[in-house]
């Protein structure tokens, strides 16, 4: 339950067997790439090697997907081969051209029969309009003193548009509205004409031409305008059945194709960062150190000629925080890394406070909300939603088990759907022992803090640092004094011990304090390399976390206010539902009170809940001991981000890539 080792690996030998050892780690995977520049430090031999970092699988591969997009049908899911060594990047374009070079042709034609019926609908349009109003075409074109622009408009655009146009000697038609456009004709005078266009080009107003319509009366020309819609029509179908069946003649051939692309494609991925000289080809980046054994195994059978070369990260690249996190948990643990995620993932070589977050985020979750009938109806929802697919699984699953939990705790409320008297509590009740809830919330504030700075010393012997250890904020010093601080509370309130144990706590509390102000102003012996702000800087953030060790600790009363506002709320939706039993109707209207009552209540207490927890685990706990600021490990994945738009958006105007 921690973050994996990482390796640090080179493989260097011919690029056959490179390919090849490439594309077992790219099933496996589990391995992230690193640039040349950070593999190679000597400049002398990094000259001597050749890079290539664009991937010439690209191209062809998108021009090949392309063909599917043309014909309306989904990509063919491409299976894992072999490393093909004749299918180079030349041969794989030359392959590629003889099957899409035809379609190519075949879509540039089908989208210029797209645009242009676009264009006949336009008129269409145009000519419906003049048709109700009786007016033919050539009426406006005599009209010398008006110019005339038809086109159409976002219906967002349109409202701007009028508004705008209040004061400009322009007038606009409304002619047509067709799903989230308005199709408009706007009248001006010639020399407003350039400021019109300007108007109507800043709310994106595209302007179709009128020159090409058919003569006669406006139901003349618009019976031929349908007709060459018809005509249109027909050709684009036949020119995408023809694409569909060239598609199925060839299914077989093409997938095999794009699978053998693919492949090349997400090799290429891999072995592009590193460095080639002749045969030899160089692939370095990150390996979880369980995956070596497989891969030396793999290498003894498939790259006898290849190097492996497998290290320990550097000291140095731990420090400049290089080395990617990967975190390993048991599954249920696993649900609260995302939780981790949202604050940052640990540095290498960090503790994982995953479990950590798994414990005390059910606890404090719980504690505020504790009732056997919501927390169950919040696990059931959740997993409603999961299974949808609402919810991901991460959060879903750190719901289910907050349920759970509060579940648990209303049992040791005695509190079910809000009414604490149809079960006896294990333990108190809230709205009765508010004195004993308000100290347990204050005793697991002290337990939880205690851990964390325990926690946060464990990590300051495993760096060596001494003076953070003994004197540090967060150090022994700093532990002992909260204790000392924490038990002089309790006897004060309490009264425990008398002045025979107060006495004493007050002089080890001051001695203590003083101890922990000046070791902020004197410098201390710590690791290499770590920063250190002045004396009056450093006498300030002690001064600052001294009191903050009672702002942390009172932090936690909110466990106890969440768990009384639970039951208050509650007993709310009970006592307005039984005034609401009194009147007409008034048995429907108190059981659809209580329904909807307790829904706002899981839902609504429980969002809130939900960031009161996040809260304590980030601010008072994740301070004390976890540093945070690592770098997800990246894998090259097997499958393949978003296409490139730019390409496929070049094929669909018909220019062959």
């Amino acid at each position: 339950m921690a973050l994996l080792k990482m390796k640090a690996l080179s493989l260097i030998g011919p690029l056959e067997e490179v390919e090849g050892m490439a594309r077992h780690l790219l099933l496996k995977g589990a391995f992230q790439p690193l640039p040349l520049g950070l593999c190679v430090s000597d400049a002398s031999l990094r000259a001597g090697l050749s890079t290539v970092r664009e991937n010439p699988y690209e191209e062809p591969l998108e021009q090949l997907e392309a063909v599917w997009r043309l014909a309306r049908r989904e990509i063919p899911e491409a299976r894992p081969l072999s490393v093909d060594v004749e299918l180079t990047p030349s041969r794989a374009k030359s392959l590629v051209d003889q099957v899409a070079g035809k379609l190519t042709l075949w879509h540039r034609r089908s989208q210029e029969l797209t645009d242009s019926m676009e264009t006949l609908e336009a008129g269409c349009i145009f000519l419906e309009a003049l048709a109700r109003l009786r007016r033919d075409p050539r009426d406006l074109s005599e009209a010398r003193h008006l110019s005339v622009l038809f086109g159409r408009i976002d219906e967002d655009n349109w409202q701007r548009l009028r508004e705008s146009s209040r004061d400009a000697p322009l007038i606009l038609l409304d002619l047509a509205l067709r799903g989230r456009q308005r199709w408009i004709l706007a009248v001006t005078v010639p020399g407003y004409l350039e400021g019109a266009q300007r108007l109507l080009d800043s709310l994106l107003f595209k302007v179709y031409p009128l020159d090409d319509l058919p003569g006669g009366s406006a139901s003349e020309a618009l019976a031929r305008l349908r007709r060459r819609q018809s005509h249109h029509k027909r050709a684009v179908e036949g020119l995408r059945t023809a694409v569909q069946t060239y598609l199925d003649s060839h299914e077989e051939e093409l997938a095999a194709l794009h699978s053998r692309l693919h492949s090349g494609q997400r090799i290429w991925e891999i072995c592009r960062e590193g460095g080639q000289m002749g045969r030899l080809h160089l692939v370095s980046g990150w390996l979880p150190a369980d995956e070596l054994p497989q891969l030396r195994e793999e290498m003894a059978r498939r790259a006898p000629r290849t190097v492996l070369v497998a290290a320990d990260p550097e000291p140095e690249q731990i420090e400049r925080g290089l080395v990617p996190s990967m975190l390993k948990n048991l599954p249920l643990v696993r649900a609260f890394q995302d939780i981790v995620a949202l604050y940052s993932l640990p540095s290498y070589g960090e503790r994982d406070p995953s479990f950590v977050v798994a414990v005390t985020f059910c606890l404090f979750f719980g504690f505020m909300f504790g009732d056997v009938g919501h927390g169950a109806l919040l696990a059931l929802g959740a997993w409603w939603l999961t299974r949808r697919g609402t919810l991901s699984r991460g959060l879903g699953a750190v719901v289910q088990l907050a349920g759970v939990v509060s579940a648990l705790f209303g049992f040791l409320y005695g509190s079910v759907m809000g009414k604490e008297d149809l079960i006896e509590p294990l333990w108190l009740s809230p709205m009765h022992d508010t004195s004993s809830l308000i100290a347990a919330s204050l005793v697991t504030g002290v337990v939880c803090l205690s851990v964390a700075m325990i926690l946060g010393l464990q990590e300051s012997w495993k760096e060596r640092d001494w003076g953070e250890f003994l004197l540090g904020e967060r150090g022994v010093a700093g532990l002992l004094l909260y204790w000392s601080a924490v038990l002089l509370g309790v006897s004060a309130l309490t009264g425990w011990g008398g002045d025979a144990v107060f006495g004493p706590l007050l002089s080890v509390t001051v001695t203590l304090a003083v101890l922990f102000l000046l070791a902020g102003i004197v410098p201390l012996p710590g690791r290499k390399g770590k920063k250190r702000g002045s004396a009056a800087v450093e006498g300030f953030s002690r001064f600052h976390h001294l009191f903050s060790f009672l702002s942390n600790t009172a932090s936690f009363v909110r466990l106890a206010a969440f768990a009384l506002n639970h039951a208050g709320l509650s007993m709310a939706v009970f006592l307005l539902a039984d005034q609401a039993a009194a009147l007409p109707g008034g048995l429907i209207l108190r059981w659809l009170l209580l329904v909807l009552g307790n829904l706002l209540i899981v839902l609504l207490e429980g969002l809130i809940v939900f960031i009161q927890t996040l809260r304590l685990e980030y601010y008072e706990l994740f301070g004390k001991f976890f540093r945070g600021g690592g770098r997800p490990f990246r894998p090259v994945p097997w499958g393949r981000p978003a296409a490139s738009l730019y390409r496929y958006e070049k094929l669909k105007k018909g220019v062959s890539s």
